[in-house]
Formats: C-alpha cells, sequence, structure tokens
C-alpha cells in the first residue's frame, strides 16, 4: 500500500504572465505553460522528501506558489520514494508530465518513465540501490548503460552525475541529497537562483552540518557542466558521463 499527501504552501498569487516569461533561467521552454513540474523519485533513507520540501521552501521565499505531493510505500527505508513539486498558479499536485526529474536511484528513475515526456529533462545520480524484490526474485539489477539508453529515448536531455562519490568527499553520504540540489542549481532548470535555493537549504539544516551542506551544494553544483548556449538564447542538452 502507498499514501499519499498534497500539502499547498501559501504565497501571494502572480499576475498572468506571457508565455516568453514562463522559463527557466537558462531560457529552456517547459512542458507547461503555468507550472513548473518537479518529480523527485528515489528510496527511503535518501533524503526525497527533503529534498522536495526544500525546493518548496525556495519557491515560497521568493513569491512563487508552489504545491508538494508525496507518494511513498510502508517501508521508511529501502522503498519507493516520489515527491512532486509544481511550482506556479494552482492547487492540486497532480503531475502528468514532469517538466524535470531528479533520479536519487537509476532504477526508480526508470520507473519514472510514464512522466518523462521528449521536453523533460532528467538529472540522475548513478549510484544504485537493489531494491529487495529483485534480491528475493533472484533478478539481476538492469545495467547502468541500459537503464541511460532507456532514458535518453524518453528524455528532452539527460545529465548524469555520480552523486554518491560527491557526497563521500564531504564526508556525509547522507549529503546526497544537497548534491543533487546544487547539480539542479547549476542546471538552471529551476526559476530561482543559487542563493534563494542556499538559503532554503540552510533553513532545514541542524548548525553543527551547515559547512558540510554547504560543501556538499557547492561540489554538487561543480559536478555537471553549466549549460550551453543556442544562439536563440536557450539552453544545450548535455551529458556527463558517469
Amino acid at each position: 500500500m502507498a499514501r499519499s499527501t498534497s500539502t499547498p504552501t501559501s504565497a501571494p498569487a502572480a499576475p498572468s504572465a506571457p508565455r516568453s516569461a514562463r522559463t527557466t533561467r537558462s531560457g529552456w521552454w517547459r512542458v507547461s505553460e503555468a507550472r513548473l513540474a518537479v518529480l523527485i523519485v528515489g528510496v527511503g533513507g535518501q533524503g526525497v522528501l527533503t529534498a522536495g520540501r526544500i525546493l518548496g521552501d525556495a519557491a515560497h521565499a521568493t513569491g512563487l506558489p508552489v504545491v508538494e505531493g508525496q507518494l511513498h510505500g510502508m517501508s521508511q527505508r529501502g522503498g519507493s520514494v516520489e515527491c512532486s513539486v509544481l511550482i506556479g498558479p494552482g492547487e492540486s499536485s497532480f503531475l502528468r508530465v514532469a517538466d524535470v526529474v531528479v533520479g536519487f536511484e537509476p532504477l526508480e528513475a526508470l520507473r519514472a518513465i510514464p512522466k518523462i515526456g521528449p521536453q523533460t529533462r532528467v538529472l540522475l545520480n548513478t549510484g544504485r540501490i537493489v531494491p529487495d524484490e529483485l534480491t528475493r526474485a533472484g533478478r539481476p539489477y538492469p545495467p547502468l548503460d541500459s537503464i541511460l539508453s532507456d532514458l535518453r529515448a524518453v528524455a528532452g536531455g539527460l545529465h548524469v552525475v555520480d552523486g554518491h562519490a560527491v557526497a563521500k568527499r564531504v564526508g556525509m553520504t547522507r549529503a546526497l541529497n544537497i548534491v543533487l540540489l546544487g547539480a539542479l542549481e547549476a542546471l538552471e532548470l529551476l526559476p530561482f537562483g543559487q542563493a534563494a535555493l542556499w538559503q532554503a537549504v540552510a533553513g532545514r539544516c541542524r548548525p553543527e552540518f551547515l559547512q558540510a551542506n554547504r560543501e556538499a551544494f557547492d561540489l554538487g553544483r561543480a559536478s555537471v557542466d553549466a549549460p550551453q548556449r543556442r544562439p536563440d538564447g536557450g539552453a544545450v542538452s548535455q551529458e556527463r558521463p558517469s
């Protein structure tokens, strides 16, 4: 069984904007004209839900309306977890196709393919966690190359980072979610900047972990290539080899 929750966050209603204003900072066009739909997927214990709350905090702090939706299994650790963050006008947390998918775990990102479309950007952590269901069934974990190929076939862009390796560099593997938030910000796929996102991270950090999380955030930003520009000012999709 799974349970879902929908948590609207109050913010001043923004006036309707022309289509040209409804882009990310990189100039990339979104699937939806009105909202930016971010889907975060992973397994319990990776900090998926915290990452979603941080994005919601950053959106709210910059005056953007936001709705968060959560869906996860009974197991707190090791079970599939997904969190949707919809930034922009509206109250429903229903997400049909995501603008951005952040995959904390490759197989969980593969399971999200029904919500990935030709304009969806995918940020993927390559570190794998073999689910109990595969172990019990004696089935092998799919090769990473196969997962990457399947994601490339449906997504508008795939950005790959070894988030676990980056988190280990700061001596705090639990900072994976902060690493990936830093990487996401560096790709310029969000409607707010580095300062707003970092303040949201800091707002949910215990003081003794603030410096380590700052390092994780900065290393995450450095782990992906900055978007290249097209002649029309938009961003060109890039991949970083695993």
